[in-house]
């Protein structure tokens, strides 16, 4: 990202500088660097009314070593703003997001951060995302899309979050723990600096515990920032995995700036790969009798495959093994289901789709299309890698399925009938057409990875329900 004025924290005024909630980093050559005023599609005043949005672009991109207010994590990105809710944080609709997830994807952004969701998605915000996910701009390989995985302090399903090949962010403390209010689930990517929640949480009762980030100097609808001292007028304490977001997305953004070549995709294995892992990681064997840890095997519902860690990432190593497995890395990507779309095209009237509705579900009597992400160990391609899909039945519905699945081969090549998104850019995907008598089927999807000169990774597993 271009060096450049982000935020200027001690003197955030209302002249429509800024607007809250999603906000992005554009490319070099965008339209967007030389003219980057506040982008507004609701109601309202086209600066940052509600507070929300000044906090998030904050902790992206502020001001650093003027000695003034806080450090912000990629000081040198660029924040373009696209307001698209109201004073009082809503009025939203599906399709004002979609509309601005596509004016930044078509625009040279490379970055999305949405710190924001909601309980339910229609198919603009999916088809949206995916559009972003297939640009192909000045180069690029997809947009990053970061999204905040909620604050319902249980197991839930939040969109954008949950839906495929976005980075889900969850939020820990100042300890490392799961934050009391984040949102776990099984679509979870990885966890972020979001705060204690506070003493309302069971948070430091002088809020220390909480995320400190710029804050408008004048009245929004947030009301009066919480500060430690009464100097600190332009700062405020918040948490919330909207707090959490833009650590990842700064990250994400740092990561571009070192190899602006990455994919989209490889961009979200990278920010997995290299996480301070918090599970299990399992282990394969060695000719030696030694055994060889294999990080994309460590993931909770809690937190993912770990805790970010910036250092790692740039560093491409592994923050507790070093740097080399010899194994292919696989991410599963969530299915998509009997899902049109048609690539190239800004999809915001395509009502035919239909988004993801249930956790790893498929649908019979359609095409579904399966996708991992397979990286090296250093989060890029692999040349010549073979990915098979191997579909075990587990249980059945009524009647007993007639036949089972066959081995299913995976391509990187951008075509349609593979749905695998963009040529070479680490996804893998194939469409698999589920007949009706599989309704009520529960299988068992392996996905088997081999490459020349590696070890075979054969240990990503998911199980799949048939609707």
């Amino acid at each position: 990202m271009p060096n450049g004025p982000i935020i200027n924290p001690s003197s955030v005024v209302p002249t429509g500088t800024w607007a809250p909630l999603v906000l992005v980093a554009p490319s070099p050559g965008s339209a967007f660097v030389a003219n980057n005023p506040p982008y507004a599609f609701n109601t309202g005043v086209p600066w940052d009314d509600f507070g929300h949005g000044t906090h998030v672009a904050g902790t992206i991109a502020a001001i650093t070593g003027n000695r003034i207010g806080v450090a912000s994590a990629a000081p040198s990105a660029i924040i373009v703003p696209i307001k698209i809710f109201d004073r009082g944080g809503g009025g939203a609709t599906d399709s004002i997001l979609a509309r601005a997830i596509i004016l930044a994807s078509s625009n040279g952004c490379r970055v999305i951060n949405m710190s924001l969701g909601g309980g339910a998605a229609g198919p603009v915000v999916t088809n949206a995302i995916l559009f972003a996910q297939t640009q192909t701009v000045s180069g690029i390989k997809g947009v990053v899309c970061v999204a905040a995985m909620g604050n319902t302090a249980n197991r839930a399903l939040r969109y954008p979050a949950v839906l495929p090949g976005v980075v889900a962010v969850g939020a820990h403390g100042p300890s490392g723990s799961l934050a009391a209010f984040s949102t776990t689930g099984p679509h979870i990517t990885l966890a972020a600096p979001g705060g204690d929640g506070g003493p309302g949480w069971g948070g430091k009762a002088d809020n220390s515990g909480q995320v400190f980030s710029t804050y408008p100097s004048y009245t929004c609808g947030l009301g009066p920032p919480i500060i430690p001292k009464p100097t600190y007028t332009n700062y405020s304490y918040m948490s919330g995995t909207s707090m959490a977001t833009p650590h990842v997305a700064a990250a994400a953004a740092l990561l571009l700036q070192k190899k602006p070549y990455l994919s989209q995709a490889q961009v979200w294995a990278q920010l997995a790969l290299f996480s301070t892992h918090t599970a299990a990681i399992n282990t394969i064997a060695n000719p030696n009798g030694s055994t060889t840890p294999i990080p994309d095997t460590a993931w909770d519902e809690q937190r993912g495959y770990g805790i970010l860690n910036a250092t790692s990432l740039l560093t491409a190593k592994q923050p507790a093994q070093g740097s080399t497995t010899g194994t292919p890395h696989v991410f599963p990507v969530r299915p998509r289901n009997n899902f049109t779309y048609t690539p190239g095209t800004i999809p915001i009237t395509n009502t035919a789709a239909t988004g993801l509705q249930v956790v790893d579900a498929v649908y019979n009597n359609a095409s579904n299309t399966f996708r991992v992400i397979v990286v090296d160990d250093k989060g890029e391609r692999i040349p010549a890698a073979s990915v098979t899909a191997r579909f075990t039945l587990l249980s059945w519905g009524v009647p007993y399925p007639a036949s089972n699945i066959s081995d299913t081969i995976l391509y990187d090549d951008g075509a349609s009938a593979h749905d695998d998104l963009l040529n070479q850019d680490c996804v893998y995907g194939n469409k698999v057409y589920l007949q009706a008598d599989y309704l009520g089927s529960r299988f068992q999807v392996q996905y088997i990875v081999t490459a020349p000169g590696m070890r075979a990774n054969t240990s990503r597993v998911v199980n799949v329900l048939v609707q």
